[in-house]
């Protein structure tokens, strides 16, 4: 439910956090297209779940780091966005489990049941918008900067 510290709203930050960085992107590959430069596409995958959060290695090399099967569910997530997106400039998936911690959200569409790899069950998928209309419900804290409002 967060880390390092709790927060009942994860998944929604979550969910913000990925469409601020794509509305940079976004911005970043209009200038890199004026510029003759290639774009840059994201691909997100987002599932809700325990991990091992913390210092992880040698007392040498510490890494602060999420383990376990939520963080490889996300990767596999993330993988996946290739098949269903192709080539779009961002591309967002979230796990039913997630999805579920996101009742207001309503710019999504379901992806179906995919068997990811390393996974017994097929897991239930969502596309999320990464470029949704402003909401008029919007709170002033989901206004503010990411520094400010994370």
């Amino acid at each position: 439910m967060g880390a390092p510290d709790a927060r009942p709203d994860h998944a929604a930050a979550a969910v913000r956090t990925v469409r601020r960085i794509a509305a940079a992107l976004h911005k970043a590959n209009e200038q890199a297209v004026e510029e003759g430069r290639p774009r840059l596409l994201l691909r997100v995958g987002i599932h809700t779940g325990p991990a091992v959060v913390g210092n992880v290695g040698a007392l040498d090399r510490w890494n602060y780091t999420v383990v376990g099967d939520t963080v490889n569910a996300a990767e596999r997530l993330q993988t996946l966005g290739r098949e269903v997106a192709g080539d779009a400039e961002v591309t967002i998936l979230a796990s039913a489990n997630t999805v579920a911690q996101l009742p207001g959200e309503r710019n999504l569409r379901r992806a179906g049941e995919h068997l990811l790899r390393g996974r017994s069950d097929p897991m239930e998928v969502y596309w999320l918008d990464p470029f949704p209309a402003a909401e008029p419900a919007q709170t002033a804290a989901e206004d503010l900067p990411v520094s400010a409002a994370e």
